[in-house]
């Protein structure tokens, strides 16, 4: 790591600008893997942000037009220049969420904050393969807005902004590295990873919901639809790598579904008690990872329903094995308040 403050070079240094490089073997598999993906990218993925954080006037913008059924339960407002509606983040202020919930989100900022090394592991692996990078850049923005909203959340809860700041350097004292090695096998991964935290944040928001929490609720909903759409978008790039090396996409996939773990899961502060207080609140359990597991498979179309069946299985088995989460299955749930 670089050191940021390593005292300066002198003004009199007659040292020679550093400009090198080194040699980058590009393979012809990888080559035609570049350009099928950069064509999957710009047909299917790219795209302008659906919403964005005004941190300057308080209001989230939503850059597409809304159902007319939301737009009439959420304080939404039209702005002089656009037809599409503004939520004002100030109508947080008047809602109150439970200690449970608020931990949930808490736990899931602190996941979202690994964002640095989850794109600066994603840039190096993926270099070679163009559209692959391509949809790095965009996911990284979509992603830091994740954090964004939670921290709004959570400041309208209690949180101040400098406790939010000093957890995220804390947590990032530690770093997080990949699970697996192969630009296929982190592609799989990614499609888990998103299948299963899209629907963590639609049970959330189902949660402030009943808590009477509609603008929360709102929020919560936008990060689980970027989730689900990030989840298509990898589910169509191991399609690709499937139509370049079947038997060998299969066996990556299947593997990695089989050992699958949510990243950073051991490196946020008392992890076990966050999971316990989601099992609890519904926002999680091992049914709807092994489910979000079963689905994804599923939807490659390369693996047959029996296969995935069997394989989400075997997931659940190792996690509940492995874990201490059998402890804490439904009946011996105690949750957490956030406080």
């Amino acid at each position: 790591m670089t050191e940021l403050w390593a005292p300066g070079v002198s003004s009199g240094s007659r040292e020679p600008f550093n400009d090198h490089s080194e040699i980058v073997e590009i393979t012809p598999a990888e080559r035609d893997l570049g350009e099928m993906t950069l064509r999957f990218f710009r047909t299917n993925i790219q795209r302008a942000p659906l919403w964005s954080i005004d941190f300057k006037n308080r209001m989230t913008v939503i850059n597409r037009p809304l159902r007319g059924e939301r737009r009439v339960q959420l304080p939404y407002e039209r702005s002089d220049s656009t037809s599409y509606p503004q939520l004002r983040l100030e109508a947080l202020e008047q809602e109150e969420i439970s200690p449970y919930l608020v931990r949930d989100l808490l736990y899931k900022k602190d996941t979202e904050d690994f964002l640095p090394d989850f794109t600066r592991h994603s840039k190096a692996l993926f270099r070679n393969l163009w559209g692959i990078t391509r949809a790095y850049d965009q996911w990284g923005y979509e992603e830091g807005q994740h954090s964004d909203v939670l921290e709004i959340i959570l400041e309208s809860q209690g949180y101040s902004r400098d406790e939010l700041f000093s957890r995220y350097f804390d947590n990032l004292s530690q770093t997080w590295e990949l699970p697996f090695t192969t630009p296929r096998q982190i592609t799989a991964y990614a499609a888990f990873q998103e299948g299963s935290t899209q629907p963590s944040y639609q049970a959330a928001a189902e949660r402030a919901d009943k808590e009477d929490a509609p603008v929360t609720a709102e929020l919560l909903r936008l990060i689980g639809r970027d989730e689900g759409y990030h989840w298509a978008s990898y589910i169509g790039f191991l399609r690709i790598f499937f139509g370049a090396d079947p038997e060998g996409t299969i066996g990556d996939t299947i593997h990695v579904a089989r050992q699958f773990r949510m990243p950073a899961i051991n490196l946020i502060p008392e992890h076990a008690k966050g999971f316990v207080n989601a099992m609890r609140l519904g926002t999680y359990t091992p049914d709807m990872e092994t489910e979000a597991i079963y689905s994804t498979l599923v939807s490659f179309g390369f693996i047959g329903k029996k296969l995935a069946r069997q394989t989400a299985d075997e997931h659940r088995d190792l996690i509940l094995a492995t874990t201490s989460l059998r402890n804490h299955l439904p009946g011996n749930l105690n949750p957490t308040p956030a406080r």
